[in-house]
């Protein structure tokens, strides 16, 4: 819709950075909310408002994820994450799936994810909650 003129992007979720920070994402030219937010109201947001939006675009970086259950054996884990991390830097398939998806992918992997995973979750207090359902209901 944006190619066709039919809507404007103002702002880019960004992505999680493993600190849970958000930092804008490199295949969009677009400011991040945070980015934004202080160009429009020339002040930082903050609040259950920042928090957020740390969240949605911290989500969006996690939206897809494998996880295998609590007891798995370590050795097992650490293949598993070996594989994940072998491919996701595997030149031939960034190539391929750069290719058929049209967009570079973004990985985090392991550790890298629990970080980002446990940034979210810490951040997800009862005003934070209120904060993203009004974002959703708007």
């Amino acid at each position: 819709m944006a190619r066709e003129g039919a809507v404007v992007p103002i702002y880019q979720d960004g992505l999680a950075a493993p600190d849970g920070e958000i930092v804008r994402d490199p295949r969009a030219d677009l400011p991040t909310f945070k980015e934004f937010y202080r160009a429009a109201k020339k002040a930082e947001v903050t609040g259950p408002l920042a928090e957020a939006f740390k969240i949605s675009g911290a989500v969006r970086s996690l939206g897809r994820f494998m996880v295998a259950p609590p007891k798995t054996p370590p050795a097992t884990v650490e293949m598993l994450r070996k594989g994940f991390r072998d491919t996701f830097n595997d030149a031939e398939f960034k190539a391929e799936a750069e290719r058929l998806l049209r967009f570079q992918l973004v990985s985090f992997v392991g550790d890298e994810a629990a970080r980002v995973n446990a940034s979210v979750f810490r951040a997800a207090s009862g005003s934070v909650r209120e904060a993203l359902r009004k974002m959703v209901q708007e």
